[in-house]
């Protein structure tokens, strides 16, 4: 889908979108022309408002040796910029995961993963007592009943992570909300959450190639 701006007096202007739903977009904090873009096509896009395609895509994924996932791209839910940090942004997914994202130590990759802790298996016979109770309930509070977690089940206990936000106050805290209403936080490392002395510069170097 097309990402349209509005201008006051002008046509809209038209950015390359992703290859599914638009899922969150959020301008940077220390940077006017600089926003983030999140899509169920499993990209994180950087966008420059004076360009139409993105400065910088990624397509974040489960660290190597991670159980219960497919190894292969998952819909971004949530995109966000750290409020402390101009070149720190996470974005979370459909399978459980907060990538944390630092441009000035790796541009390419994640250097942090947070993984949503896991629904616990349930046995058999408590699968079959939750689902006779659920028959009765209407289908809209109805209880969502988990197989027993074995090899090839454990993607079924991972979990959509909804929304994600720092937190402005406590620079070190971040949080992720998931669809079963839960809300998970994390302590970020002190690299992670204090500024650098030559952060902001390089934010302003990155933006002003595009809009040169």
């Amino acid at each position: 889908e097309e990402v349209f701006l509005q201008l006051r007096g002008e046509d809209a202007y038209a950015y390359q979108g992703n290859n599914g739903a638009v899922t969150s977009v959020q301008f940077s904090p220390f940077h006017r022309n600089l926003f983030l873009l999140s899509g169920t096509d499993g990209t994180v896009k950087l966008f420059h408002l004076l360009e139409k395609s993105p400065i910088r895509c990624w397509e974040p994924t489960p660290p190597p040796g991670t159980s219960g996932v497919s190894g292969t791209f998952s819909p971004i839910s949530a995109a966000s910029f750290s409020p402390i940090r101009p070149l720190v942004f996470a974005a979370t997914s459909s399978d459980g995961f907060v990538y944390l994202y630092d441009l000035g130590a790796n541009p390419l990759s994640p250097v942090a993963s947070l993984e949503c802790p896991l629904l616990p298996p349930i046995s058999a016979e408590d699968a079959a007592t939750e689902a006779a109770r659920g028959a009765s309930v209407s289908t809209k509070h109805k209880p969502v009943a988990h197989k027993k977690a074995s090899g090839g089940d454990a993607a079924h206990n991972r979990v959509t992570v909804t929304g994600l936000a720092f937190n402005p106050k406590q620079r070190g805290l971040i949080a992720a909300c998931d669809y079963l209403g839960r809300v998970h936080i994390w302590k970020l490392s002190w690299k992670l959450s204090n500024i650098k002395a030559d952060e902001q510069s390089t934010l302003d170097a990155i933006a002003s190639i595009y809009s040169s």
